[in-house]
């Protein structure tokens, strides 16, 4: 797992070429004014989804980890907690397409806020969408970044 701020880029130079195509995805565009959808950056191999969505409180949430993709939650606007967790610490429920849920209890939280990122690897269990202080409309980046 990597939390940081897209503001300090040279401190994440050690991350993959893939990766940087997420950070030159965010410097180059305003993801403030995009319409929200799916844009591919390099076909399925790294793509990010631009959504807005009211953040909840946790009980409304559930741990979730990938088994082919790497997660960057980037933060636009607003502010979101993330729970997170390894997932050999879990229970593994139902798996679909590259989503597996997961029950347990959190090792850590959180918060993220404008211009706030988290890379959550596959064996990084994470619980996004929970509000920070109050139910929140958010605007957020969650780039996939295939990790085989």
């Amino acid at each position: 797992m990597v939390f940081g701020n897209i503001k300090y880029p040279e401190q994440y130079e050690f991350l993959q070429e893939k990766f940087k195509k997420c950070f030159e995805f965010v410097k180059n565009n305003d993801l403030l004014t995009m319409e929200l959808k799916r844009y591919d950056i390099d076909g399925d191999d790294v793509f990010v989804n631009l959504m807005e969505f009211t953040t909840a409180p946790v009980e409304e949430r559930a741990f979730e980890a990938h088994k082919d993709y790497c997660d960057i939650h980037y933060i636009v606007r607003g502010s979101e907690r993330i729970d997170i967790c390894i997932t050999a610490n879990m229970e593994a429920g139902e798996y679909k397409p590259d989503i597996m849920t997961l029950y347990g209890e959190p090792v850590g939280t959180v918060n993220l806020y404008a211009g706030d990122f988290l890379v959550c690897m596959p064996q990084d269990g994470h619980r996004p969408g929970i509000m920070t202080d109050k139910p929140e409309l958010i605007r957020k980046a969650t780039f996939k970044v295939r990790f085989k």
